[in-house]
């Protein structure tokens, strides 16, 4: 029986020395990725080229921008304006044949007819 404690014994010890392995382990892994996330040393002049850099892109993309909304605006004006001209020119269009006939009957007809309504119509 003697011998089946000291077994018990040494499965124990044993057992804690590769638990005490296992979380070392996790401990030695979990510092390397610690320090693979930290941020590299960087010197301050590195560090200010670097965000004069960023700056100078977000304000070439700001002035791209807002150039790229002007354009926008000045395209959608022109295209208000050719929409107009184009409905009106429709109009125009679809009216002059009906003011043609209007001023042949006006003229075609006779004096006495029209009275007081004919205008530069010779009788």
């Amino acid at each position: 029986m003697n011998n089946d404690f000291s077994q018990h014994q040494n499965e124990a010890e044993s057992s804690t020395r590769l638990d005490d392995a296992t979380t070392h382990d996790a401990d030695s892994e979990a510092a390397s990725s610690h320090q693979e996330t930290t941020a590299p040393n960087i010197s301050a002049d590195s560090f200010n080229d670097e965000i004069a850099r960023i700056a100078a892109e977000n304000d070439d993309r700001y002035l791209r921008a807002i150039a790229e909304l002007e354009n926008f605006k000045r395209q959608a004006a022109r295209r208000e304006l050719e929409a107009r001209e184009r409905a009106t020119r429709n109009v125009i269009e679809d009216l002059l044949p009906v003011l043609d006939n209007f001023e042949r009957g006006i003229y075609g007809s006779s004096c006495s007819m029209l009275g007081n309504f004919v205008i530069n119509a010779a009788c």
